[in-house]
């Protein structure tokens, strides 16, 4: 179970309808869902909406029409299972639940007093990350190459397209531009699903990319 400090007030940034909709069948990563289901911890009004959308997904399931498996297939899966190597995740525990503290490491820090912990959840063209910048800081300006996903678990951020709370889930796509900014009152942690990659523009994108090789890590 995810435990984080809740904010006062429902958050005001959601995931889309359809996002919510294709969780409710098993349709996003496990990154993608860890982060739904944060926000829905969160948020009672996507809580609900969820709701209606695990019965129009379990109707949906219940119109497909079942198809005949081949002969021997569960055993066969079932040994799989049994002999498959167990997963090494070092942020959970004996149940298996991811863990996210905000307060812990190890972290990797940038100028700035900027600190990343990477998670180890997905893989291939996915990061996930927990992100922590001091209160007033900002984010090196950056393009994203695929699209991020971001759940403000404490503090807060503006840039050039809002400002997000405790519990908002913000959504950026492929060729969004920004520089996000920590509200100057509280230090802004984020988890933070980033896919294919950003780049960052000028000479001081230059200078970043030269550090990011020397501390042999990506953002």
């Amino acid at each position: 179970m995810t435990t984080v400090d809740l904010h006062p007030s429902a958050p005001g940034y959601h995931p889309p309808a359809e996002l919510l909709l294709d969780h409710a069948v098993g349709g996003r990563t496990e990154a993608e869902a860890l982060l739904i289901d944060l926000h829905l911890s969160m948020c009672p009004d996507c809580r609900e909406a969820a709701g209606v959308c695990d019965s129009v997904g379990g109707a949906l399931l219940d119109a497909i029409e079942p198809t005949r498996l081949p002969p021997g297939l569960l055993n066969r899966t079932l040994a799989a299972i049994e002999t498959e190597s167990p997963t090494r995740p070092t942020e959970r525990g004996a149940d298996n639940a991811l863990r996210i503290d905000p307060d812990e490491g190890p972290w990797n820090t940038f100028p700035g007093g900027i600190a990343v912990r990477q998670l180890s959840v997905g893989g291939g063209n996915e990061r996930f990350l927990l992100m922590r910048v001091p209160a007033g800081r900002s984010v090196l300006r950056h393009r994203h190459k695929g699209d991020e996903w971001t759940v403000v678990l404490r503090g807060g951020f503006s840039d050039e397209m809002g400002s997000y709370r405790v519990g908002d889930f913000v959504l950026r796509h492929a060729g969004d531009e920004h520089r996000p900014i920590a509200e100057p009152a509280e230090d802004c942690v984020c988890l933070t699903l980033i896919r294919d990659g950003l780049s960052y523009p000028g000479l001081a994108g230059l200078a970043f990319r030269a550090l990011l090789r020397l501390k042999g890590g990506s953002l």
